[in-house]
């Protein structure tokens, strides 16, 4: 498999809160470079100010944010998430 393709194979949900939980924790910045991407840099806001547990964390919007990242479709993503995240919000459900 072409280095980079990784996130083409879909884990279990099980793997998926397995590699959630290891990720290394790190501070997160909105790039101002992207003024292009209001949506996405307000939900990032949003999402930085969660503090939800990796068990806790919901899958899609991981997923997506990871396979639109690593395929260079930030549009996409742009268009895709904020929305993903709205619903998530409004059931009052934990966000990733």
């Amino acid at each position: 498999m072409p280095e980079g393709q990784l996130l083409h194979i879909d884990p279990s949900p099980e793997l998926w809160r397995e590699l959630i939980a290891s990720a290394p924790h790190c501070e997160i910045g909105v790039p101002e470079q992207y003024p292009d991407y209001p949506f996405l840099a307000s939900c990032a806001l949003r999402l930085i100010s969660e503090a939800v547990p990796p068990d806790m964390q919901p899958i899609e919007p991981l997923r997506l944010t990871l396979k639109y990242l690593e395929a260079g479709e930030i549009d996409r993503l742009q268009e895709e998430l904020p929305p993903m995240v709205a619903v998530l919000q409004r059931k009052h459900a934990p966000l990733p």
